[in-house]
């Protein structure tokens, strides 16, 4: 098995979970102390086709992932009609989705009882967007902490399951492909080693691409992609603007 981030070696990462008895589970479903649980979970920073690509190799092996989605994303809007086609099919294909949140978007510097309604509000417009959400994460928390603020046990309201509470990355193995690279070595390595220990696999979708590339590379993919899907607006709103040959409607299935 090589070792690279091929949609083809994906799939191999999967099957080789699918062949020892792992199970996708939900965070809300999760039981501690079991065995064999895959909490396979996407954080979406950037939003390309490679999600659906992704998705739909899941989908194959009867896993379902938790798709966590940004609602402060600079490059992408969860209300436009690409991406409103996008969760159609996400949620088609009985994936759960999620909150993927970036406290410096929703005034971290402002008072506690402030700064937290202002997550409640970013959770209660994710509802309405995406309907049921099952857990939500903290964007880049390396870089800019947990903020104990907004943990379920700070919070005056109820939310759902937090992805980094202890049970989910502390008592159980976590593994992530943050900044397209395995700390521990590639995760292939590692799966019939884990001995039916229950995991949460962390990806990012957009660092998976049909090529074997470089890091470099799949960030060009992506710069290009959005160029591409600002093309493909102009060509729609614009009468003079050449025409696009990519349907904007299917943008993110391709």
């Amino acid at each position: 098995m090589k070792c690279n981030f091929t949609y083809d070696h994906y799939r191999e990462i999967l099957n080789t979970f699918h062949s020892i008895g792992y199970k996708t589970v939900s965070f809300g479903s999760f039981k501690p102390g079991k065995p064999l649980q895959l909490l396979l979970r996407h954080d979406i920073d950037f939003l390309t086709p490679n999600l659906i690509a992704v998705t739909d190799i899941e989908k194959a092996l009867g896993f379902h992932s938790i798709n966590h989605f940004l609602l402060t994303s600079e490059t992408y809007n969860l209300n436009s009609k690409t991406c409103r086609l996008l969760l159609d099919k996400v949620k088609e294909n009985n994936h759960y989705l999620g909150l993927h949140v970036d406290p410096i978007a929703i005034s971290p510097y402002a008072p506690v009882q402030q700064f937290q309604n202002s997550f409640r509000r970013l959770l209660n417009l994710a509802r309405e967007m995406l309907g049921e959400i099952d857990s939500y994460s903290f964007h880049r928390p390396e870089i800019n902490g947990t903020y104990k603020d907004l943990l379920p046990e700070s919070l005056p309201f109820p939310v759902p399951s937090y992805s980094y509470d202890n049970k989910y990355s502390i008592d159980i193995i976590y593994r992530s492909d943050s900044k397209r690279e395995w700390r521990n070595g590639c995760i292939c390595q590692e799966i019939r080693k884990l001995e039916g220990k229950s995991i949460q696999l962390l990806i990012h979708p957009s660092w998976w691409d049909e090529e074997e590339i470089d890091r470099s590379q799949s960030l060009q993919k992506y710069i290009d992609s959005v160029i591409q899907l600002t093309q493909a607006y102009l060509a729609t709103n614009l009468s003079f603007y050449p025409k696009n040959k990519q349907p904007i409607e299917d943008f993110f299935i391709r």
